[in-house]
């Protein structure tokens, strides 16, 4: 019994590569994510779409065999912990025509990247850059996970209780 538990402790300390990536060129863009353990990888590509609302199509996938399959959500905790966890590197080109215009616009969204991720205590790095020479918005997001996955799993089920305890705190209030 005893090498049980310690299988599952190497096991839960083995680290687990978590690599998500964005980029947008305009209204269109592309998505990855990318998961490492043990040697085996996973691997899942999209396309996002602005149709007045962000949309995900799932890139080499039958839209019919994706009908029945419900909408993975995970509560806004979990996403926040592993955000921390992770490295961000955001690179973002912007040109809208006029000079003056650009160089404000370059202002203000580097002065709201840098507060986004001071305020959400994430780690990395946010580049702005102009383009006075034409009309353009380009984006790459970039972030890169490497822990145990018993730190990821511990984690999570941490946001997930506290979630639950805001949600039950605020119901039993009304």
């Amino acid at each position: 019994m005893l090498w049980l538990v310690g299988a599952m402790y190497l096991l839960l300390s083995l680290p687990l590569t978590i690599r998500i990536g964005v980029s947008l060129n305009g209204l269109r863009g592309s998505t990855q994510a990318t998961v490492f353990w043990l040697g085996l990888g996973a691997r899942l590509d999209g396309e996002l779409l602005w149709e007045g609302k962000p949309r995900f199509l799932l890139r080499y996938a039958d839209p019919g065999k994706l009908s029945g399959v419900g909408k993975l959500t995970l509560p806004p905790g979990v996403l926040r912990a592993l955000a921390r966890m992770g490295r961000w590197d955001v690179r973002v080109l912007v040109g809208l025509g006029d000079a003056a215009q650009t160089a404000v616009a370059v202002g203000a969204l580097r002065a709201a990247l840098c507060a986004a991720m001071a305020g959400g205590q994430l780690s990395g790095s946010a580049q702005v850059g102009a383009d006075f020479a034409a009309e353009r918005f380009l984006m790459t997001a970039r972030c890169f996970i490497r822990a145990p996955l018993g730190d990821m799993i511990f984690s999570g089920v941490r946001a997930v209780r506290k979630t639950r305890r805001k949600g039950r705190h605020v119901r039993g209030a009304t």
